[in-house]
């Protein structure tokens, strides 16, 4: 099967403000007057993407200055005020859900293929895997005063014409923001789970294994195996943290990737079909209409021209 289309740096919403390191790293923000895009200009693409889930081939460090920004991502809901950082790994599924007009965020974004992500940049790889289960974190106020200035030392630095070391200061930089997330991770306790009841940690971990699995597996007796319990508890672990049952969740997950297949219009529907596990293109299509109330083809239909996800 060829491998799902994958999105580049430059599938990402741009302004006067996007400054980029080929297409493997790219730094944005709404900061001061004269940003060139604000929050009332982001806000016909929030419309735009409404409910049209995309896949994320990049990882993002976002940072809430003021305002707010509400998100999905791998099926958790995320609302970004002042103080929030949320980091997104590459390869999940995400939506953008609403922000309002007064957003003031600043990004920094890169691919896998950007050096900083190499198997010997140990604190960025460990860092991502801390903050995998709980990736909004809280900051202090000079903890944003801290990170902005970081990012204000790398966006100088890339404005600059000539310099010739940009890669290696955008890396360091990242670096420097690495630790300094892991310092916060270990003084605010939040890696280790310690506040999650027993419920929520088992949710969580359900629903990580439908990120991976959701295409093949549909019987909660295969995710109850996996964490070792009965598909019973499994159940009434999920409903009592989310309010939903395991077969919901495992419905949700198998559309969310049916959306974001949809999109690239390159794939038929017997295709898209196959990649998600259905015996055949019959059984896809009435699963999508029930749960949808469109067949794929009335809902493809339906996506606006000039998407670029």
């Amino acid at each position: 099967m060829e491998e799902e289309k994958r999105l580049g740096l430059d599938d990402l919403p741009v302004s006067d403000k996007t400054l980029t390191i080929g297409n493997h790293f790219l730094i944005s923000d709404t900061l001061g007057p004269d940003s060139g895009i604000s929050g009332m200009d982001l806000l016909p693409l929030s419309e735009k993407f409404l409910n049209m889930p995309f896949r994320i081939r990049f990882t993002i460090v976002l940072l809430c200055r003021d305002g707010y920004l509400r998100l999905r991502i791998k099926m958790k809901e995320y609302t970004l005020t002042r103080g929030s950082m949320l980091l997104i790994i590459e390869g999940a599924i995400g939506e953008c859900l609403e922000l309002s007009g007064d957003i003031n965020v600043l990004m920094m974004a890169f691919s896998s293929r950007f050096k900083v992500m190499e198997p010997g940049f140990r604190p960025g790889m460990e860092i991502l895997h801390k903050v995998e289960r709980q990736p909004c974190l809280r900051l202090s106020e000079r903890e944003v005063d801290d990170i902005t200035a970081i990012y204000t030392i790398m966006r100088h630095r890339m404005e600059e014409p000539g310099f010739q070391a940009v890669e290696e200061l955008a890396a360091s930089c990242l670096t420097t923001l690495f630790y300094y997330i892991s310092q916060h991770i270990t003084e605010s306790g939040i890696a280790a789970g310690q506040y999650s009841g027993r419920s929520e940690i088992i949710h969580n971990e359900f629903l990580e294994l439908l990120e991976s699995n959701s295409h093949r597996h549909r019987d909660i007796n295969f995710y109850a195996d996996k964490l070792c319990i009965t598909p019973k508890y499994l159940s009434r672990m999920v409903m009592e943290a989310s309010g939903r049952r395991p077969k919901e969740w495992i419905n949700i997950r198998i559309m969310l990737e049916a959306k974001v297949l949809l999109r690239d219009k390159s794939r038929s529907i017997r295709e898209i079909s196959e990649i998600l596990g259905f015996p055949n293109q019959s059984f896809f299509g009435t699963f999508f209409k029930k749960m949808k109330g469109l067949s794929p083809v009335a809902y493809r239909n339906t996506l606006r021209p000039g998407v670029p996800f």
